[in-house]
């Protein structure tokens, strides 16, 4: 997203981050980098090792701050989804609660990061791993650290599995587990869960998913978060789908952003789906009870949840009636407000009219609509309900952000692209590169002669989400429908026995894979220095289907990479599946026949033999043909 230019870019983040303009988000969820693959890529971590400690890597700090800038008073959240690993040990089954006080530590660092050097206080912490269990021990830990460094108001929330309240039972029977924390967290409750209600803590979705771009999914989602399960916290995952679309889970942010070599985005449905949900209400504001009358279902099909605000005597009501399955009524409310404050005479509305898989952001005239105020009449409201309607009926005023400049018509990526790496920010990815395995950084050429260059950086296997490469790679995730290309880039050894490698139509989506644990990336990858002396042709499909490991082909070099050397790879692959290899100007093999060994098109990229072979890297070139 920050690829892109102004002033397209602050609009996408006022569109995100602005009070009462647009989605304007409440609270952002943040991932502390563990230099695993966390679904789209890699996201990096502030310490590679132990003693390691850079705070500008990754691009979580700069959304923290921006969103602060627009809002300050928004919540901010952290949460490992992976971790590095000298976290963990014992091969591939690592565990950040073999050593929970230095996980914790870990997670300490970070917060105190956020702080001193970009002055935004993170409110919560996932005190687990996403998806993958917890540990009383490192969140009585974690709690007891950041009360001792001053972070008393900083909360915790335990359980940020999938479906189930993972943390409820032992919360219910371990009053200092339970006091250390002040909500239970699930990713898509399956069902009501009477322990974890029985525990008195809030009760929070803490990943929710929404992928229709109508927005009837998020509407359904919300409004039975409470009615249903308790649940009165809600996180959507993702914020922005500001990556490639064809990587995992494509298309599941509030909007899309994945043009910035032309500017383009796109809202659609979900993103003014979302303004109904968070515009009229606030952090603070409560649900009315369902006892109480705070949510039900309509007549003729549909529902409602009530919220209000104890302070001020704000009330919002939020009504839908989906396109399917219901039909017309006209709906009466009686009102009340928590507070002494008398009703109001009338009450602001905003409407849309919501189509599953609809719009993709181009006609949004039907959506987050202001309507009439609606006379309150002895305490009642009237409302006329369609199919298809979504209302927010509130004390609040709405508005409808507009966007000052029209983004430019979205345009595929240039077939030609060169990248020295001299203009990449320290620290940071190259750019359209997006890491699977491993982390490629931006470093300065401490040897000389070649200003900044790209160099893997991670030392060990991390503490993984799920099982991924066991080969650092990273592609240039420009257009997986690239299928006849010429990629090269200059690499370096940084030692002995390490290994470069070079990938043409590497694609995710081939051959039922999705993060396997495979080699690498379905695609043709040639690696050189693995063997003394020569090349190997490699086909990740083949991990699946045979014992050779994905070898095709190998052969012989006209000499050795050694360490401090400059060398150069270039692999051409054309439209007939015949791939040449070139290494440092030279033929290695040429004309070589790929037909049903390798997927149809996919990305390029590069990368090393296993961790801790820091290889760097210069001078890419790619042309689409």
């Amino acid at each position: 997203m920050f690829s892109y230019a102004e002033p397209y870019l602050s609009e996408i983040l006022d569109f995100l981050f602005l009070p009462n303009y647009g989605v304007s988000l409440h609270h952002l969820k943040c991932e502390a980098g563990g230099d695993g693959q966390s679904s789209e890529g890699v996201e990096p971590s502030h310490a590679h090792f132990e003693g390691d400690a850079d705070f500008t890597r990754g691009y979580e700090w700069r959304l923290m701050v921006e969103a602060k800038k627009r809002n300050p008073n928004i919540l901010i959240s952290v949460l490992a989804w992976t971790w590095p690993g000298f976290l963990g040990t014992g091969g591939r089954d690592l565990s950040p609660w073999n050593n929970p006080q230095k996980s914790a530590e870990y997670i300490l660092d970070w917060i105190v990061a956020a702080r001193d050097i970009y002055n935004v206080t993170v409110d919560f912490v996932d005190a687990d791993w996403n998806e993958r269990g917890w540990s009383s021990d490192f969140v009585i830990i974690l709690r007891n650290l950041l009360d001792k460094a001053g972070f008393t108001s900083t909360s915790l929330i335990c359980g940020d599995d999938a479906h189930k309240f993972s943390c409820a039972n032992e919360a219910a029977s371990n009053s200092t587990l339970r006091d250390s924390i002040i909500a239970l967290g699930v990713h898509g409750p399956d069902a009501p869960d009477p322990i974890a209600l029985s525990t008195g803590l809030a009760l929070w979705g803490s990943e929710v998913h929404a992928p229709d771009p109508g927005g009837e999914d998020l509407v359904a989602v919300f409004l039975s978060l409470y009615s249903t399960f308790d649940v009165t916290g809600f996180l959507l995952w993702n914020l922005v789908s500001a990556y490639n679309p064809d990587l995992f889970c494509p298309d599941w942010g509030i909007f899309r952003a994945w043009w910035p070599w032309s500017n383009h985005y796109e809202l659609d449905g979900r993103a003014w789906v979302f303004a109904h949900f968070t515009q009229a209400t606030l952090p603070g504001w409560t649900f009315v009870s369902k006892q109480g009358g705070g949510s039900g279902t309509l007549s003729g099909g549909g529902a409602w949840n009530v919220l209000v605000d104890s302070a001020s005597g704000g009330l919002t009501l939020i009504v839908s009636k989906p396109m399917q399955g219901t039909t017309p009524e006209v709906a009466q409310f009686s009102l009340s407000t928590s507070s002494s404050a008398s009703l109001p005479t009338s009450l602001h509305a905003m409407k849309s009219i919501v189509i599953a898989g609809s719009d993709f952001g181009r006609n949004l005239t039907d959506y987050f609509v202001e309507q009439v105020d609606i006379p309150v009449i002895n305490g009642m409201i009237t409302v006329s309900l369609e199919p298809g309607d979504l209302w927010t009926i509130s004390t609040v005023q709405m508005v409808k952000g507009v966007t000052k400049n029209i983004p430019p018509p979205a345009s595929p990526f240039p077939r030609s692209w060169a990248d020295d790496f001299d203009e990449c920010p320290i620290s940071q990815e190259g750019e359209y590169f997006t890491d699977q395995t491993g982390v490629f950084e931006c470093v300065n050429d401490t040897l000389g002669g070649r200003g900044v260059v790209m160099r893997q950086m991670v030392p060990t296997h991390p503490v993984a989400w799920r099982p991924d490469e066991q080969r650092p790679f990273t592609i240039f995730a420009s257009d997986i429908t690239w299928s006849s290309v010429d990629v090269s880039i200059d690499f370096r050894l940084s030692a002995e026995g390490e290994v470069s490698t070079i990938g043409v139509r590497a694609n995710p989506n081939c051959c039922g894979r999705v993060i396997t644990g495979e080699d690498f990336m379905p695609g043709a990858w040639v690696s050189v220095g693995e063997k003394k002396g020569g090349w190997t042709l490699y086909n990740a499909i083949a991990n699946v289907t045979n014992s050779d490991n994905g070898v095709l082909a190998s052969g012989s070099l006209t000499s050795d990479p050694l360490p401090g050397e400059w060398h150069r790879l270039r692999l051409v692959i054309d439209d007939k599946n015949l791939a040449s290899f070139f290494y440092d100007g030279i033929v290695a093999f040429q004309g070589k026949d790929l037909t049903d060994l390798v997927p149809s098109e996919g990305f390029v990229g590069f990368g090393t033999g296993t961790w801790g072979h820091f290889v760097e890297y210069d001078r890419f070139n790619v042309t689409a043909f």
